[in-house]
């Protein structure tokens, strides 16, 4: 006898390749420039990531620091790990162009013109 379960399917499959296709135009896409930011003097994100093949960036960096303060007699250690926000999108956010196409026709109805996106 077997205990088997139905498992409820979602309304959408996964692709991949349509995904990460859309992450990388999303990277590198031009956001603009602002008298207020830091970009001009090291390069902006998307300018950086001109040039880059995302999906062969590390995963997850590790930095490690040691720190010898004057008023303590052991060094510190700090370890910081980084995520890189390309391989976390893709790993958990699915692109459904359907869902994306509904999206536009609601957000860009005349009576939501002077809405900004982030808050739709």
């Amino acid at each position: 006898m077997t205990n088997s379960k139905k498992v409820k399917e979602t309304p959408w499959q996964r692709d991949d390749r349509l995904t990460k296709q859309v992450l990388v135009r999303m990277f590198k896409e031009d956001t603009g420039r602002d008298p207020c930011d830091s970009g001009g003097i090291y390069g902006r994100n998307w300018e950086r990531n001109q040039l880059k093949n995302l999906e062969s960036e590390p995963y997850c960096t590790l930095e490690a620091n040691v720190y010898q303060f004057k008023d303590e007699d052991e060094p510190q250690l700090e370890l910081c790990a980084t995520i890189n926000a390309f391989h976390f999108c893709n790993e958990h956010l699915i692109y459904e162009p359907k869902l994306d196409k509904s999206f536009q026709v609601w957000a860009n109805q005349p009576s939501r013109e002077n809405i900004p996106w982030l808050i739709l």
